[in-house]
C-alpha cells in the first residue's frame, strides 16, 4: 500500500480513515458488498478470503476494517 500513517506508535500497519476508505472502495469494486465483510472477517480471523479482493491486508488491518465499517465509515 502507499504511504501508511500510523494512527499509534504501536501500530505501525494501522490505516487511516481515508486509507480505509481506499481499501474499502477496492474491495467493493471486485466483490458484492454482502461477500465483503465475509472476506474481511476471513482475513481477520486469520483464514483465506472465500472470495478474491485486489488488497493485501494484515489481520488487524482487516479487524479495523471491519469496526471501521460497523461504526459508519469515515
Amino acid at each position: 500500500m502507499d504511504e501508511k500513517k500510523p494512527q499509534s506508535p504501536d501500530d505501525p500497519e494501522a490505516l487511516s480513515d481515508e486509507e480505509m476508505m481506499r481499501v474499502i472502495n477496492e474491495i467493493l469494486d471486485s466483490v458484492p458488498p454482502e461477500q465483503a465483510e465475509d472476506c474481511l472477517l476471513a482475513i481477520a480471523e486469520g483464514r483465506a478470503a472465500p472470495h478474491a479482493v485486489p488488497v493485501e491486508l494484515t489481520p488487524a488491518q482487516a479487524n479495523d476494517l471491519l469496526l471501521f465499517l460497523h461504526r459508519g465509515g469515515g
